[in-house]
C-alpha cells in the first residue's frame, strides 16, 4: 500500500499560510530583505557567508537601511547574531510549520565580517 495520502472530492484543508502569518510581524519602515545566502557544509565555518554578505550589509548600513531576515533554523540565529541582527519576533506557524526567528540589523549594529571562528 502506497503511503501517500489521497483527499476526498472536495478540497483539503489548507493551513494557514506563512506569508499571511508572518505578514504583522515584518517591518514597515524602509528597509532591506535578505532573502537567502547559503554555504555548502565542506565550506562553512571559513568565513565565507559573511564575506557575501559584507558588501550587502554595509551599503545597507551607508544608506541607513534596516535589514530584515527571516530564519526558521535555530542553528543560524546565533550566527546572525554574530553580524549585528537581533530577534524581534519567534513566531510559530500554525499545522505543523517552522518556528521562524524574525531579525532585524539595524545600520551601523555589529560587523560585516565574521569574528574568529
Amino acid at each position: 500500500m502506497s503511503s501517500r495520502q489521497t483527499w476526498p472530492e472536495t478540497e483539503p484543508p489548507q493551513p494557514p499560510r506563512a506569508e499571511a502569518v508572518l505578514a504583522p510581524y515584518r517591518p514597515t519602515e524602509r528597509h532591506v530583505v535578505l532573502a537567502t545566502v547559503g554555504v555548502a557544509r565542506s565550506q562553512q565555518r571559513r568565513g565565507l557567508g559573511a564575506r557575501v554578505l559584507g558588501p550587502g550589509l554595509a551599503r545597507a548600513d551607508a544608506a541607513g537601511l534596516l535589514v530584515h531576515l527571516e530564519t526558521s533554523a535555530d542553528s543560524h540565529v546565533r550566527w546572525y547574531q554574530r553580524l549585528g541582527f537581533e530577534v524581534v519576533e519567534v513566531v510559530d506557524i500554525p499545522a505543523d510549520g517552522p518556528r521562524t526567528w524574525l531579525m532585524h540589523r539595524r545600520p551601523g549594529r555589529g560587523r560585516a565580517t565574521e569574528p574568529g571562528s
